[in-house]
């Protein structure tokens, strides 16, 4: 992050602090905004609503002022053990109740939960409360659909169905705005309600140009483009190719009015936008969210690593920051770091500098820090960021600071250092469009004022495709002509031949005919509490689809923002082949959950169930549906046996018997040591004798839970179980309280 952006995080902070300190002044404090809801409406109209626990007696409230709002914040909560809470936040004006959520912990939870009601009479119980809270905008509410919604069976999740309504305008969708209502799968009740309506002028849609005339101007922007894109590495040291891809741009909208490219104009969206869009520290592979911490080396790695690596010497590498960066006497080193950067180049080490110094030095010459990043292989100045001098910051405020650069001049002296300290890479990159202007000042720049700071990235090109992670930045201060930051992101690797790729044309084609230009109302933020409301066209996807964050470039196949097959994503299966069979029920549910899909929208009933089919289900039941997926299936086996399921000479494909089932099941409950006593379990089969000594315990176990029953008074231990009688299993296991 540059000098910039620190300093921006910094009055983000300060900023929340504030404002949570406004939000628990007492009413008093805050008398001139002139609520027209009292603090006693504001109860009343919550509790007229919604149920508040009677052992929930410790209660306090707060006051805020946001945006356009003025709101009542309720806070009810137990002192009682294990806990619980209750939040409510009602407009201070209109009387509306904008959000509620409650927690409340029982101690009685089942290890997984299934489900006691359906989605449909979830619906139903939500919709009465919109009904009720909001009969006047009923026709300018449209309920979203729930097919994708995934249902959880993990107990340490909240287990609920979330159900939207969306805000229409004009017939026209603003995601922004409508009602969210979350209703628990086991009790039905309401445990989380959010409306958002927010008071603006929506432009009309009259003079709206044609979703054919957006898709042209669409075309003629270039959002949607030819892209190298390297995914994030799953292990450490893991060598991972980069891709071709066709990706959208950072904000693919189309004005609607005006049939141009969305000028942000230094603000920002908030959601809904294009699935591929990005901000400028992803762009630039600064995504710290999305990389790994790098592994801090220990004192005999360090040393190895020194011996055998040939690794510039400390004192080389702070040289070459010092030949690029000017550092006060006063300034002192604090800390130095030799990282291994395995998570973006298995290769890369760095040296890590960090400067500064007091406040009281830092008043008499300006600078306050300083941090830098050395290549400790090539000896290649990466990255460096310092602040901006303290005594010209403070003169700005009056906006008595002399004559600035202007963005031009600032761009040429940019590119200028650039040029100087990577001359052949700086010939391989364009600067990246101005999705994002992120300049920092004390207020609204009046006629002829000037931002204390410029920032340029440049997006590398490789072979005359974009490849947006990788690139150079640069930050000047406008009032001294300094280079504030500096950031060099450059993978050394192979790239794969644009050779088969598939037509711009024909991807464009298929990408909007999975998420199509939609017309649509967005809100723009502007800084200092600008906000407009523009009518757009921008790539929305098919209601209950994924949104797709990129192309296959050779196979047209849609991916996710890592670069794996959209279709190997977790979602959730209506099964077209169980209409009217004995174990509808629970194989429906289980698709729900996501589980069982190895055939998409068939289940297969009658076939005979895998070792691994059946491992999944039970790791999705046991960890959630996210990452699963992915492993091979030796490593679903791995798993099993790390946890203790699988203790026998088992391969992926192998069929299971009854017998095994019960073992499986078992061992899924943690009663594999109680299941291996010996002489204290009978069972009510006839065919006991075929029951194997040391799986008795196991099956005794599984019948007297209700997991596994009998067939006529017969066991049949060596029956193959289909896929159906998994299912039935894995849902009677699930019920099993523990």
């Amino acid at each position: 992050m540059n000098g910039m952006g620190k300093r921006l995080e910094r009055i983000v902070v300060w900023a929340t602090l504030l404002f949570l300190m406004v939000g628990l002044l007492p009413a008093t404090a805050l008398a001139s905004a002139k609520p027209g809801v009292t603090l006693d409406q504001a109860i009343q109209a919550v509790k007229g609503v919604f149920e508040v626990p009677g052992e929930f007696t410790q209660f306090s409230s707060g006051y805020n002022q946001y945006e356009d709002r003025q709101a009542w914040n309720l806070n009810w909560r137990t002192t009682k053990e294990p806990g619980g809470n209750m939040w409510a936040e009602v407009d201070a004006v209109s009387g509306d109740i904008l959000g509620m959520n409650i927690w409340q912990y029982t101690s009685d939870q089942p290890m997984m939960k299934l489900p006691s009601i359906s989605r449909e009479e979830a619906v139903k119980i939500a919709q009465e409360l919109v009904n009720r809270l909001h009969s006047e905008r009923l026709d300018q509410l449209s309920l979203q659909p729930g097919d994708g919604e995934l249902l959880p069976l993990m107990s340490w999740g909240p287990a609920t169905y979330n159900i939207r309504w969306q805000r229409l305008v004009n017939g026209i969708p603003f995601p922004e705005d409508g009602v969210n209502v979350s209703v628990d799968t086991q009790s039905g009740k309401v445990t989380g309600y959010y409306f958002r309506w927010t008071k603006g002028d929506f432009p009309t849609a009259i003079n709206a140009i044609t979703v054919e005339q957006a898709r042209q101007a669409f075309d003629q922007a270039e959002m949607f483009s030819l892209q190298y894109f390297r995914p994030y590495p799953r292990e450490p040291r893991q060598q991972v190719p980069a891709l071709l891809v066709y990706r959208l741009g950072p904000n693919a909208m189309i004005d609607a009015l005006t049939g141009e490219p969305v000028n942000l104009e230094g603000g920002w969206m908030e959601g809904g936008g294009g699935m591929g869009s990005y901000g400028l520290e992803k762009a630039m592979g600064m995504d710290s969210s999305a990389a790994p911490v790098p592994v801090q080396l220990t004192p005999e790695e360090l040393k190895e690593v020194e011996e055998s690596a040939k690794i510039l010497s400390q004192e080389d590498a702070e040289a070459v920051v010092r030949q690029w960066v000017h550092i006060p006497a006063n300034m002192v080193l604090r800390s130095i770091n030799l990282y291994s950067e395995d998570w973006q180049d298995p290769g890369l080490r760095t040296w890590n500098f960090h400067w500064n110094s007091d406040e009281r030095e830092s008043r008499e010459t300006g600078y306050r820090y300083l941090s830098a990043r050395v290549n400790a292989i090539t000896g290649e100045l990466l990255s460096f960021d310092r602040d901006r001098p303290w005594i010209m910051e403070s003169n700005t405020k009056d906006g008595k600071s002399g004559q600035r650069l202007n963005r031009a001049e600032a761009q040429k002296v940019a590119e200028e250092f650039l040029a100087k300290i990577q001359p052949e890479r700086f010939k391989q990159v364009k600067q990246q469009p101005e999705s994002r202007q992120e300049y920092y000042y004390y207020g609204p720049l009046g006629e002829g004022q000037e931002p204390l700071f410029y920032s340029f990235q440049y997006l590398r090109l490789v072979d005359g495709i974009t490849f947006p992670a990788n690139g150079l930045s640069a930050t000047v201060d406008t009032a001294t002509g300094e280079i504030t930051s500096y950031y060099m992101n450059w993978f050394i690797g192979d790239f794969p031949s644009t050779q088969g790729i598939m037509d711009l044309g024909k991807a464009t084609d298929r990408f909007l005919a999975r998420q199509p230009l939609t017309l649509q109302y967005t809100m723009i933020y502007k800084p200092y509490d600008r906000r407009e409301i523009r009518l757009v066209y921008r790539p929305v996807p098919q209601p209950g689809s994924p949104g797709e964050a990129m192309t296959d470039a050779k196979t047209g196949e849609p991916l996710d923002w890592s670069g794996q097959p959209l279709a190997q994503q977790p979602r959730p299966y209506r099964f077209t082949d169980i209409d009217g069979h004995w174990a509808e029920k629970e194989i429906s549910l289980l698709g729900q959950a996501g589980v069982f899909g190895e055939y998409g929208e068939t289940f297969r009933p009658g076939e005979a169930v895998t070792a691994v089919q059946l491992l999944k289900a039970l790791l999705v039941a046991s960890d959630g549906v996210w990452g699963i997926g992915s492993l091979t299936d030796n490593q679903v086996l791995d798993r099993a046996r790390q946890r203790g399921w699988v203790k026998e000479d088992l391969q992926p494909g192998d069929a299971i018997d009854r017998q095994m089932l019960a073992r499986l099941t078992v061992r899924f409950l943690g009663l594999d040591r109680a299941a291996r006593v010996k002489g204290i379990y009978t069972v009510p089969f006839t065919d006991v004798q075929s029951i194997a000594n040391d799986s008795l315990g196991y099956v005794a176990l599984s019948w007297g839970l209700g997991v596994l029953k009998g067939d006529n008074g017969k066991f049949r231990p060596a029956d193959q179980v289909s896929r159906a009688e998994a299912a039935v299993a894995l849902v009677r296991t699930l019920g099993v309280e523990r």
